[in-house]
């Protein structure tokens, strides 16, 4: 990367930036997405001491606060996405949901966005990793939103399954213990049997499950109200993507890609009868 590039992408962090702090805060970020404080020089030794975590109030959210860690990827590329990129335009979403299910919620910043959105509608955050769970608590704490918070993977059935999660935004599902110190045991909820459960007339669904997303849009299709919207990431490159976009138009959903990038493909699908 070029010194005029580098210069590009730390400002491009600062679009956001509501008030002269925030442009402060914003640059640290933008700074961060190039070179990690998360490993041991001395640059990045100073910056885990002056920045543990930076609570950032986005103009677009008017007053809503964020809470990230510069040291942890996961969390630049998750702001990175959803204020620089608009990978979750909510615009596109053509009715106002009763309901939004944030499934693989990270540490919480669609679920903000959609309650700050939606204000009347129920938010509620699927995640199972427990350092995430903390962030999304901060989040909570932050700002006071209509979000309910479930600590589990959606899955296939009711129970417990090995997860691993190596960073923190991309964390799945394991057939067995891989013996690794990021493997653990969490719960999960049957998400078929959940949005039947429901019973709402209209929701706003995000799948951003790390593969699982081929596994249970075949299930939970039959269950979804007429009144749908999905933002889900696929894997398994345009092959994984294509039978997405077959199990949804067979379903009366109009599908769109929002991005490609080898072999995840972002996407958005709805319909309104």
């Amino acid at each position: 990367m070029t010194k005029l590039s580098r210069l590009n992408q730390i400002l491009a962090f600062t679009r956001p930036a509501s008030t002269p702090i925030d442009f402060l805060k914003l640059l640290v970020l933008g700074y961060a997405r190039g070179h990690s404080f998360d490993s041991s020089d001395l640059i990045s030794v100073i910056c885990q001491w002056l920045f543990p975590s930076l609570v950032i109030q986005p103009h677009t959210m008017h007053g809503v606060k964020i809470n990230l860690n510069p040291s942890d990827l996961g969390h630049l590329i998750s702001f990175q996405e959803i204020f620089l990129e608009d990978c979750y335009d909510l615009t596109l979403v053509p009715f106002t949901p009763k309901t939004v299910l944030d499934c693989g919620a990270h540490i919480g910043l669609f679920s903000l966005i959609a309650a700050h959105t939606y204000s009347t509608a129920k938010v509620i955050a699927f995640e199972p990793n427990p350092n995430n769970i903390n962030y999304i608590y901060h989040q909570l704490k932050l700002n006071k939103l209509n979000i309910s918070l479930l600590e589990a993977a959606v899955s296939k059935e009711d129970g417990e399954a090995w997860f691993r999660s190596e960073c923190s935004n991309t964390g799945s599902l394991q057939v067995e213990n891989s013996n690794s110190k990021d493997s653990y045991r969490v719960k999960t909820v049957n998400l078929q049997h959940y949005i039947n459960h429901l019973q709402t007339s209209s929701l706003l669904l995000k799948l951003d499950i790390e593969g699982e997303e081929n596994l249970l849009l075949p299930k939970i299709i039959p269950y979804l109200p007429k009144e749908c919207a999905i933002f889900l990431e696929s894997h398994n490159g345009e092959d994984g993507w294509n039978q997405i976009v077959q199990y949804l138009t067979e379903a009366n959903f109009q599908v769109r890609q929002i991005r490609s990038r080898y072999p995840y493909v972002d996407g958005f699908a709805s319909r309104t009868k």
